[in-house]
C-alpha cells in the first residue's frame, strides 16, 4: 500500500494536541507514514508568532514548516477541521501539486454559505461569553459543549483542554484575527477534474456549531466526494472517530 505524510490541521483557536487520542488509532493506519500536526500563528508551539488577519498568510506559514521538515519526499494528504478545513482547502486549491489529497471535516467557506450556516446563530451568545471570559476553565467549557455532543460535559475531556490552554493560552485578539481571516476567506471558483478527485467532505448532521449544508455546498460547487454522518458533532474525530478512520481509509485507497 502506498504510504503518505498525513499533516493534521486544527480549527479556530485550537492546537495539534486538540486531534487527542485519535491520533494514536490513525498513526497504525497502513498508509500513515508519518502524522504530523502543523499548528498556526498564536496557537501550540507558534504561540509566539505574530498572528496574520489573512487565511493565505496562515497557510503560508504552515507551508514553510512542512518545507523544514524531512519527511522523506513523501507525498502529504490534508486533513483539516473547521477553519483548518479552509486552510488545507486554501493549501490544496493554490499547489495542488504539493498536495496528493484533501479531506475536510466540518468546514465552511463564505462564497458558498450564508453567515447563520457558517456559525449557528444559537451560539452567539455562548461563544461571545466564552471569549469575552477571563476564565480559562468557563471559556473552554462553553467551546467544548459546542463542538461536541458526546463529551460536551465530560470532566476528563475538559480538564485536559483546560490544561492545553494554561500551557500555551490562545489570546482573545489571536482568536479574533484567526475568526476575521475565516469569515474572511474566499476559495477559489472551480478545481480541475483531477484536483476534485482528490479532495473529500466529511461532515455531521448533528453538527450543533456549522450546519451540515455547508459542507453539502463545498461538495456541489467542486463536484468532489462527501460523507455525511448523522448524530456526531462539530469535533468529528472526538464524537465519531472508528467512522472518521474508515472514511479516510476509503478515500486514500482511492488516491492510491
Amino acid at each position: 500500500m502506498k504510504k503518505y505524510t498525513l499533516i493534521l490541521l486544527r480549527g479556530l483557536a485550537r492546537e495539534g494536541r486538540h486531534w487527542g487520542e485519535w491520533v494514536d488509532v490513525l498513526r497504525e493506519r497502513p498508509y500513515a507514514a508519518n502524522v504530523i500536526f502543523l499548528d498556526v500563528p498564536g496557537t501550540g508551539n507558534r504561540l509566539d508568532v505574530k498572528v496574520p488577519w489573512q487565511l493565505g498568510a496562515y497557510v503560508a506559514d504552515l507551508r514553510s514548516q512542512l518545507n523544514a521538515m524531512t519527511t522523506s519526499g513523501m507525498p502529504s494528504v490534508l486533513v483539516g477541521l473547521s477553519m483548518g478545513g479552509m486552510m488545507a482547502f486554501d493549501w490544496f486549491s493554490r499547489y495542488p501539486e504539493e498536495i496528493h489529497g484533501c479531506c475536510l471535516l466540518n468546514s465552511s467557506m463564505a462564497t458558498l454559505a450564508p453567515f447563520f450556516w457558517r456559525l449557528k446563530v444559537e451560539n452567539y451568545p455562548k461563544l461571545v461569553s466564552a471569549f469575552a471570559s477571563s476564565g480559562v476553565e468557563y471559556r473552554e467549557k462553553m467551546i467544548l459543549s459546542a463542538v461536541s455532543n458526546l463529551y460536551g460535559t465530560d470532566p476528563l475531556q475538559l480538564a485536559n483542554w483546560v490544561q492545553i490552554q494554561e500551557q500555551a493560552p490562545v489570546s482573545r485578539l489571536s482568536a479574533l484575527q484567526q475568526l476575521v481571516a475565516a469569515a474572511c476567506y474566499r476559495p477559489v471558483d472551480e478545481l480541475t477534474a483531477d484536483a476534485a478527485a482528490r479532495l473529500a467532505v466529511l461532515c455531521s448532521r448533528g453538527d450543533r456549531l456549522v450546519d451540515y449544508r455547508s459542507s453539502e455546498a463545498i461538495s456541489r460547487r467542486y463536484g468532489c466526494y462527501l460523507a455525511m454522518h448523522e448524530t456526531a458533532g462539530h469535533d468529528l474525530p472526538m464524537d465519531a472517530p472508528s467512522w472518521v478512520l474508515g472514511e479516510l481509509d476509503r478515500f486514500v485507497a482511492r488516491l492510491s
